[in-house]
């Protein structure tokens, strides 16, 4: 913002610029705001960049509130401390005699869709960035697991064995939620070049046990 010295009725111009540029006097937002436009170097206008391709608007979370992605930087998710093993998330609530491996449960998906299920598999990749999703493998089978409830498990659990209590669902990803995904995976984000069709397991609670 352009600041005019206090004098031959400079407060006067100074108000009037102000409330062109968004702001009201005080540093108030104006009725027009800043959002749609902001002013570059030498007061020149450049547009606001595009939010379709923030992290936050391609953000996977499940506990996404306000376009606030959880696990960036200073968000409530954070990756525990390395190797750490046991219990993550809440409480399993169902009976172990109902636990089957990842791939049982998928063949099943149209008939559990919605309704919580414990399933096994081993941990592929995981988010490097806060530890907020990983994927489960059995076999030839895989499904990205999302934590519900701001919890994350360590960034290095790859190859670990897992027990998993959640929900199975079908989930389209954008091709912005896709590269989000790729990139914080540590993959190339350029490779993705169109929306991605995947198993999701919206985790309530995950056990990794000891390696072997």
């Amino acid at each position: 913002m352009m600041i005019l010295a206090a004098c031959g009725g400079g407060h006067e111009r100074h108000e009037r610029h102000a409330a062109t540029d968004g702001h009201a006097p005080g540093g108030e937002p104006g009725p027009r705001g800043a959002a749609s436009q902001a002013r570059g170097p030498q007061g020149s206008r450049t547009q606001a960049p595009d939010e379709s391709a923030t992290d936050e608007n391609a953000c996977v979370s499940p506990d996404r509130r306000d376009n606030a992605c959880p696990h960036r930087e200073g968000g409530p998710s954070a990756a525990p401390d390395r190797e750490k093993e046991g219990r993550f998330g809440g409480e399993f609530h169902l009976a172990e005699t109902s636990r089957h491996g990842l791939a049982r449960a998928v063949a099943k998906i149209d008939e559990t869709q919605g309704s919580p299920v414990q399933v096994t598999g081993f941990v592929g990749a995981v988010c490097q960035r806060r530890g907020c999703w990983m994927t489960l493998t059995d076999g030839d089978v895989q499904a990205r697991v999302l934590m519900k409830g701001h919890f994350s498990v360590p960034t290095d659990s790859q190859g670990r064995a897992a027990i998993v209590e959640g929900t199975l669902t079908q989930r389209e990803f954008s091709q912005a939620q896709a590269k989000h995904l790729a990139d914080d995976g540590g993959e190339d984000p350029s490779s993705i070049t169109g929306p991605r069709r995947e198993i999701v397991l919206t985790a309530t609670a995950v056990e990794l046990l000891p390696r072997t």
